[in-house]
């Protein structure tokens, strides 16, 4: 078999373990597979492991290091090295499956910009009987609204209030009523903690989700 053959059968993740720890580790993991005695073998195989911890000093800082270690000395030996593993080995048709598909929950969302839980906002105000803390939640609803209308609808710095009032009078099925003297903050208002750590997220799931939304169409 020519070396061109050999590497179209090694799996994407041999490539990487073998990349990472370059050619002078895969030539000692080909001697200790072609020793015979099995205590020899095994010892060969714990100083191969302190050799690869000198070559990746990184994986240190990680948890449960050493399991890694040695899950990386079977790839490199195409899980051919007859050792005494200290841990259980993964097979390798595990590190290839492709995960499962996680379907994403289709609801009825009237309006996606929003979300499902501006909709159950709305079904908890229109069930709340105490005036004052149901005014509170409509105007609190409102500002989020707006925030997530500039956020995910990607609406720029140009958002209109009278789209607010008319989605959520809208999503309230009319039987939600503004306060009175209400008024939704300016534009400018609501950025002016945007340079926080958390909108900077926000902001990232919005452009994710946009983007998402765009290749689904």
């Amino acid at each position: 078999m020519s070396n061109i053959e050999q590497q179209t059968k090694i799996s994407p993740i041999q490539m990487v373990i073998n990349a990472r720890y370059g050619n002078n580790i895969k030539k000692l993991v080909e001697f200790a597979k072609t020793i015979k005695d099995r205590n020899k073998r095994n010892q060969a195989a714990k100083e191969i492991i302190r050799v690869m911890k000198i070559f990746n000093n990184e994986i240190t800082q990680i948890e449960d290091y050493e399991k890694v270690l040695w899950h990386h000395l079977a790839i490199i030996s195409n899980y051919e090295l007859d050792i005494d593993y200290p841990y259980p080995i993964i097979p390798l048709e595990n590190f290839n499956k492709k995960p499962e598909i996680i379907s994403y929950p289709e609801q009825n969302i009237r309006f996606r910009h929003y979300g499902k839980i501006i909709e159950k906002l709305i079904e908890k105000a229109r069930e709340e009987q105490d005036t004052i803390v149901k005014e509170e939640l409509i105007k609190s609803i409102l500002i989020q609204m707006k925030k997530a209308y500039i956020l995910y609808a990607h609406a720029g710095n140009f958002v209109k209030d009278d789209v607010i009032i008319t989605d959520f009078y809208r999503l309230s099925k009319g039987k939600l009523k503004i306060p009175k003297n209400f008024s939704l903050p300016y534009l400018n208002d609501l950025k002016k903690g945007w340079n926080s750590q958390e909108y900077k997220q926000d902001r990232r799931s919005a452009n994710k989700n946009y983007n998402n939304q765009r290749k689904n169409k």
